[in-house]
């Protein structure tokens, strides 16, 4: 069988191992960035936390550790193959002894506690799974061609990833091109990809594109850990609840190689971490949620929708302890003082990849936003237009500020109804998904879920800045992962109090995913026309093409 079909398709040209090696190298990545995160959080806080949970907040720390190690890599001039292999490495090796002492710990606990048969999951639970497989599937599907990525991965994500690699080094970009003095962790990640010896450029792209599937995948894992925190049951399916909001589906809320579901990926992280800290209010909690905190910030500006509300909350609590601290006593005023410095500190270090590099090397920390105040520089009069017309005055709402705060508020219960994109993609259809916004009022049947209360106030606060400053929706992704959480909890609440509540939510759910059926389909893709059809030609290229197939691959891009 070998001998024959190599005459139509040399084996060793099979995409197959081209995508087996992406997923290797990819599922390598994060194991790296788990053991080293688990290595920090063990250091900073022991094991307060249920496991699900460690390994969330672990993988979320690892991948700020890889960030910085690249950042400072990249300072230093180091770029090369032999830092690509050899960062992850130490990684690894920091992290690894403790990861395996855990995990054998882990598997004494479940072989001890863990006895007789394991229920299996009935006809729903089935039917759940396979809904969730197909929304995975369909994505992954559409990341099998480098055709698909999108406008802004091509304008600037991947060209700064494919710059610094070309220079071997982080240098400032002498025009003072304003997409590359914004927050770029997503394009670091991305760098490291195009660092790494014996590929060409389709893998390349090819990698960035699984390294950003896998982080979204871990973000599909932190949605059940969060679920069950506001609902106290476990959820194992509850991650397939993420599919309901069809717009993931369609360019350009997909995933395109871009930097909003990395974005996303910190908002499960950061709740948790805010969770610790309103428990118990220490230096250690705290510098865990300013850390994810600034890991969300340096990955993209409108990850301030994550950012403002567990500030505001943290804020809260430390005003209440620092209260409880001056009833008890000098010792807890010293541990309070401790905190919030700590905490303060954190930011502005955790941060200073970003408005340090900016400060240094454009005379502006926020580059150019602040350049009527400290007059940034390199500095072209022409800029201004830019600035003012596309940065800060597109989609926003317009008129007096009553006007505009009426307008933010009413999109609050309008944004899932009323489509907020190009209309030369999908016209005036609403594509993002309802059921957060219609299950919102079946919350005041149950007042008592303050943590389920605190991400729904959470999420809309995210929604009214999200409109406020640049309402186009996809950016709504950056807050899906903390919206399917309140409408998965929100339906498991539902769905545990009375058998006859079933039935209307049931249909609820069913026209949602009827309603949502036909967005994969919908050819929006700005350069690819439909990424069905591209990944589709790709695949069908071996044996169209033969031998010429990897030549076929360096024309792909």
């Amino acid at each position: 069988m070998l001998v024959v079909v190599n005459d139509h398709n040399p084996i060793q040209d099979w995409l197959f191992w081209r995508y087996a090696s992406y997923w290797a190298v990819s599922l390598g990545w994060l194991l790296c960035c788990l053991a080293t995160g688990h290595r920090v959080l063990l250091r900073l806080k022991g094991w307060p936390v249920s496991l699900s949970e460690h390994f969330v907040l672990a993988t979320g720390v690892g991948v700020y550790v890889f960030f910085v190690g690249m950042f400072v890599g990249g300072l230093l001039g180091l770029y090369g193959w032999l830092f690509a292999l050899a960062w992850p490495a130490a990684m690894l090796a920091l992290g690894a002894p403790a990861l395996w002492r855990t995990s054998r710990r882990v598997r004494r606990l479940f072989g001890r506690f863990v006895v007789g048969p394991v229920a299996r999951p009935g006809a729903l639970g089935y039917l759940v799974a396979l809904f969730g497989l197909l929304g995975i599937g369909a994505l992954y599907f559409l990341i099998l061609s480098p055709t698909n990525v999108a406008f802004d991965a091509r304008w600037y994500h991947l060209r700064i990833a494919e710059h610094y690699a070309a220079s071997r080094a982080v240098r400032p970009f002498a025009e003072g091109w304003f997409p590359a003095t914004q927050p770029h962790l997503a394009s670091f990640i991305y760098t490291w990809a195009f660092l790494l010896p014996g590929t060409i450029l389709f893998d390349r792209v090819e990698l960035c594109a699984h390294l950003e599937f896998v982080i979204f995948l871990w973000t599909l894992a932190g949605i059940p850990v969060l679920v069950r925190r506001m609902v106290g049951l476990r959820v194992p399916l509850a991650w397939a609840a993420l599919f309901l909001f069809p717009g993931i589906l369609l360019y350009n809320s997909t995933l395109v190689v871009a930097a909003d579901h990395i974005a996303a990926s910190w908002a499960v992280p950061i709740y948790l971490a805010l969770l610790l800290v309103w428990k118990n209010f220490e230096a250690r909690n705290g510098l865990l949620l300013v850390l994810l905190l600034s890991a969300a910030m340096l990955t993209k500006y409108q990850c301030m929708y994550l950012v403002v509300v567990p500030v505001a909350a943290f804020l809260v609590r430390a005003g209440w302890a620092g209260r409880q601290a001056l009833a008890a006593g000098r010792k807890r005023c010293v541990r309070w003082l401790v905190t919030v410095t700590a905490a303060g500190l954190g930011g502005l270090v955790f941060c200073a990849p970003h408005w340090l590099k900016n400060w240094v090397w454009y005379g502006d920390p926020l580059y150019p936003f602040l350049n009527r105040v400290l007059g940034g520089h390199p500095w072209n009069p022409d800029a201004a237009w830019l600035e003012h017309h596309v940065f800060l005055n597109t989609w926003k709402p317009m008129g007096s500020l009553a006007q505009r705060i009426l307008e933010t508020t009413g999109a609050l219960a309008t944004f899932s109804f009323v489509p907020h994109d190009w209309l030369e993609l999908h016209g005036t259809v609403p594509v993002f998904g309802f059921l957060f916004t219609l299950l919102l009022p079946v919350l005041l049947f149950f007042p008592r879920r303050a943590r389920l209360w605190g991400l729904a106030l959470a999420a809309n606060v995210g929604v009214f800045l999200w409109y406020w400053t640049f309402h186009q929706d996809r950016y709504l992704q950056i807050l899906l992962p903390w919206m399917a959480t309140v409408a998965c909890s929100v339906i498991v609440l539902v769905w545990h109090t009375h058998r006859f509540a079933r039935l209307p939510l049931a249909c609820l759910i069913g026209l949602q995913i009827i309603w949502g059926g036909d967005v994969y389909f919908v050819p929006t893709h700005k350069m690819a026309r439909s990424p069905i059809l591209a990944t589709s030609n790709l695949i069908a290229g071996g044996l169209q093409q033969g031998p010429r197939r990897t030549l076929a691959l360096f024309l792909s891009l």
